[in-house]
Parts: structure tokens; C-alpha cells; sequence
């Protein structure tokens, strides 16, 4: 009899513990669910929304070869250090006279070197750009008289302009009134597809239209704002490709960044960022008043044309030969050679060298595994007792 009691404690038993297991292995899948989710939540905000620096590395190679003697020269524009970027100074290699000087935002780097036949000269310029996800503005800088004028792409005097400006204005809230332009402009254009590539990219165009990229957003942006006696421009630079830190991105006659513009608006005082282009997706933040450290500023687009129209008109009145780009790379190069005798390759390699985002998304990674692990093991030693 106690035998027989004995056995039917003992199944008693084991039938608890397998009861145990199955409610325990429930909660245990809920926890890795919820871990996952978290997991997966952190790192999409916590690379695009929590503040961070990256580093990259650019080298820019511009090589000469050529049949007979001659002179070469070549004008690189590079970027400066600003309010939202800091740009390190050039490692230069070259085999003759070069000199740099600051003209508006840009760094301007003249080379000039006599060819020999049958030699290779290559210029070699190697910076660092540091950039930062965050707050972004420039502070108290001056406006200009163009900042509310409009222009040849800004046409904020049109009547389509002027009304749609009254519509999103907020009376005494100039803050919120930006944010309206900024919202309406995302959410007016569409970008455009391959049949209309060529599209005009002027703000009354983008307007009437319904479609525009990166620089008829930028085009439509300025002009409402302006419209709405809120001073703006726009900007000449880069969008930094969303690329893994440590490897190299090599191109040929192009850049592993892409030509960008976008808009400054000046905000109670402040000049701010704002790129409705690259906005709007609810997972990113919102490039008005901040940057995602992937936009490198080269100067204001009209300054920059005009010193690029500048540098190019010289080389076309000097040289029999001459080689530019004023986008996504930014050069000029020119020659008293012969055109057929001379080859000129450009090349940009970019690496990214640092991304504290990533280091922080990994790092809460891991946090979040190690607690998943703890709290899994507390839970399996309990079921053993």
C-alpha cells in the first residue's frame, strides 16, 4: 500500500514538473519575442535618432599622362569646417607648385606642375571630414539682401508662390510656419521617375507640377519660405552614402557621395538646416533643425556657382585642353597640350574611419541579450529547484 501511494506521489510529481515546463516555456518565447522587438526598435532609433560623431576619410587622386611637354594645372574646391562639420587639414601630394586660399565657405587648392613626356604626375589630397548627428544650425551669421530676393530657380514673387505662403503662415509663430513649409513641400512633390529625369527643377515648376528632386525641393522650400518674408538659400554639398565603417568605397570620375542640395532658414534668428528631400520616412527624424551626419556643406549654391564659373572660364581662356566637373567631384583641370595626346583620370576613395551610432546600437545590442540570458537562466534554475 505505501508502495503503491508511493508510485502515485512519484507520478503526481513528474506530471507537475511537465506541467511546469510547458507553462514555463511559454513566457520564455514571450521574452525573446519582447527582447527582439526591443532589440530591433533601439537600433533603428538609436542610429537615426540619438546624437553621435562619425569620421570619414576622403582621398582624391587626379593623375596626368600625357605625349609631350607642357604645363598642367588643376583647382580642387574643397569643403571647411562650419557650424554642423569639421573638415581636418589636407595631406597634399604633389610633384610642383601648389598654394590654398578661403573664398566663402570653400577651401580652393591650385596646382601647377611643367609635364614631361612619358612621366605620370598625380596629385594625391587626403582629409578628414568629422561630422555629427544632432541639433543643427549656424548661429547669428549675417543676412543678405538675395536671402529674401527672388531668383532665376526661387521665384517667390510669382502669385502661385505668394498664396501658397499665406496659406501656411501662423501668424506671430515663425517656427510653426517653417514647419509648414517644410511638411507641405514633402508632402506636395513627388520624385521623379526616369521619364522625367530632365524635369525643370525650379520652385514654380516643382510647384505646378508635383514633382521634383533633391534641388526642386530645395528650390520650392526657399521660395515659400522667402515668400513668407523669411529669409533662406540654398546649399551646394554632398549626402554621405550609409555605408559599414572601415571599408573603403572607390569611384572613378564620380564620387561614393552624391551631389546634394538642401536649404538654411533662418529660425527666430538662427539659421537652420532644413532637407525636405531626404525627410518624411517616420522611422528618420526630420532634417529641419537637424542633421544626420551625412551632409557635408560646400558653400551656398550661388556662390558657388559663380566661383566655379570663375575657375572654369579661366582654364577655357588658358588651356587647349580642359577637364571639369562642378558635381558630385569638384575640379577643374587645363593644359596648353594637345587634346588627343593627354589622358586625365580623377578618383575619389571614401571611408568611413568612425560611427559612434553603430558602437551605441551594438552596444545596447548586447546589453539586451546579456539581460534576455540572465533573466533566462534565473527563470530555468527556479523551474530545477
Amino acid at each position: 500500500m505505501a508502495k503503491k501511494q508511493k508510485n502515485k506521489n512519484k507520478k503526481i510529481k513528474e506530471k507537475n514538473h511537465q506541467k511546469s515546463q510547458k507553462t514555463q516555456k511559454k513566457p520564455r518565447w514571450v521574452l525573446y519575442a519582447i527582447v527582439s522587438l526591443l532589440t530591433l526598435l533601439f537600433s533603428v532609433f538609436g542610429y537615426f535618432w540619438f546624437p553621435g560623431d562619425v569620421y570619414y576619410e576622403i582621398t582624391e587622386t587626379y593623375t596626368f599622362e600625357g605625349d609631350e611637354p607642357g604645363d598642367i594645372n588643376l583647382i580642387l574646391l574643397l569643403p571647411t569646417s562650419g557650424a554642423n562639420q569639421e573638415v581636418l587639414e589636407p595631406d597634399i601630394t604633389w610633384p610642383g607648385e601648389w598654394e590654398q586660399r578661403h573664398e566663402g565657405r570653400l577651401e580652393i587648392l591650385t596646382f601647377n606642375a611643367q609635364y614631361l613626356p612619358g612621366e605620370t604626375v598625380e596629385a594625391a589630397v587626403r582629409y578628414r571630414v568629422h561630422l555629427w548627428q544632432g541639433s543643427a544650425d549656424r548661429g547669428l551669421t549675417p543676412v543678405t539682401d538675395a536671402d529674401l530676393l527672388p531668383s532665376e530657380n526661387i521665384q517667390s514673387d510669382h502669385p502661385d508662390i505668394i498664396t501658397q505662403a499665406n496659406d501656411l503662415i501662423e501668424p506671430d509663430d515663425e517656427r510653426r510656419t517653417v514647419r509648414n513649409i517644410f511638411v507641405f513641400t514633402i508632402n506636395h512633390l513627388e520624385r521623379p521617375n526616369e521619364t522625367q529625369a530632365d524635369t525643370d527643377s525650379s520652385a514654380l515648376a516643382a510647384y505646378q507640377s508635383g514633382i521634383g528632386g533633391s534641388e526642386a525641393q530645395t528650390h520650392l522650400m526657399t521660395a515659400l519660405s522667402r515668400a513668407a518674408g523669411i529669409p533662406a538659400h540654398t546649399v551646394n554639398g554632398l549626402a554621405m552614402p550609409e555605408s559599414f565603417p572601415f571599408v573603403p568605397v572607390m569611384k572613378t570620375w564620380d564620387h561614393p557621395a552624391s551631389s546634394h542640395t538642401w536649404a538654411e532658414v533662418l529660425v527666430e534668428g538662427v539659421w537652420i538646416m532644413a532637407d525636405p528631400s531626404l525627410s518624411g520616412a517616420f522611422y528618420k527624424h526630420d532634417l529641419l533643425g537637424w542633421t544626420d551626419a551625412r551632409h557635408l556643406v560646400y558653400d551656398e549654391s550661388e556662390q558657388f556657382s559663380t566661383i566655379y564659373g570663375q575657375i572654369l572660364a579661366e582654364a577655357e581662356k588658358e588651356g587647349s585642353w580642359v577637364a571639369a566637373m562642378p558635381d558630385p567631384m569638384k575640379f577643374v583641370a587645363w593644359s596648353d597640350l594637345d587634346d588627343e595626346g593627354m589622358t586625365f583620370t580623377p578618383q575619389v576613395t571614401l571611408r568611413k574611419v568612425w560611427d559612434a551610432r553603430w558602437m551605441m546600437v551594438f552596444s545596447g545590442v548586447v546589453i539586451l541579450v546579456l539581460l534576455s540570458w540572465v533573466s533566462g537562466g534565473k527563470r530555468k534554475s527556479k523551474v530545477q529547484i
